[in-house]
C-alpha cells in the first residue's frame, strides 16, 4: 500500500434504528462533530476531476454537496437528492 496513491472511495455503515428512528441521524451528527466538520446545503464535500459518463453522454466534472451534486461541462446541471 502506498499512501500517496491509495484513496478512500467509499465508506458505508449500517446503523440499526432505535425506537425513535433517530439512530442514523445521531450517528451522522456524532461523526460530523468528532471530525470538526461544518456541513450546510452549499458546503462542497467532494470534487472529482473530469469523468466519462454514458448517460448523459460526455465528460463532466462532478462536485458533491450535502443535498445535491453538480455536473459541469459546457453547461452545469445540479441534481438534488435526499440525505438522511
Amino acid at each position: 500500500m502506498n499512501p500517496e496513491e491509495d484513496n478512500l472511495v467509499e465508506l458505508r455503515y449500517w446503523v440499526p434504528e432505535n425506537e425513535g428512528g433517530t439512530a442514523t441521524a445521531e450517528f451522522s451528527n456524532k461523526v460530523i462533530d468528532k471530525a470538526g466538520l461544518s456541513i450546510s446545503a452549499s458546503s462542497l464535500l467532494c470534487q472529482m476531476g473530469i469523468l466519462n459518463f454514458t448517460v448523459p453522454r460526455g465528460k463532466y466534472e462532478v462536485e458533491l454537496y450535502n443535498s445535491f451534486f453538480k455536473m459541469s461541462s459546457k453547461t452545469s446541471v445540479s441534481i438534488p437528492f435526499l440525505g438522511d
